[in-house]
């Protein structure tokens, strides 16, 4: 993660969100950086992003894979909270 944009991770192994495909994001410094909304959400490690895809491509080096840059720019899109998680415990 850097003020740029972060690499995501999961069932797709080569995804990078930009900080221009992120328009309502800053990035925030600190132990733990991150980037926070305007509406208070947090994009930071260990969180689940829903997103865009906006470009693919295939690398024929060493990774051999596909690599995407996505976006958050749209309504619906950003950290979501799943259940179970343990974002809220009492």
């Amino acid at each position: 993660m850097s003020q740029h944009g972060v690499f995501l991770c999961g069932p797709v192994r080569n995804a990078f969100l930009s900080a221009w495909k992120r328009s309502n994001y800053q990035y925030v410094h600190g132990n733990k950086p991150a980037f926070l909304s305007d509406r208070l959400s947090k994009i930071e490690k260990g969180v689940v992003d829903c997103f865009l895809v906006l470009a693919v491509r295939w690398r024929i080096n060493a990774s051999r894979g596909f690599e995407m840059l996505t976006g958050v720019d749209a309504d619906s899109l950003g950290p979501v909270s799943l259940p179970g998680s343990d974002e809220l415990e009492w």
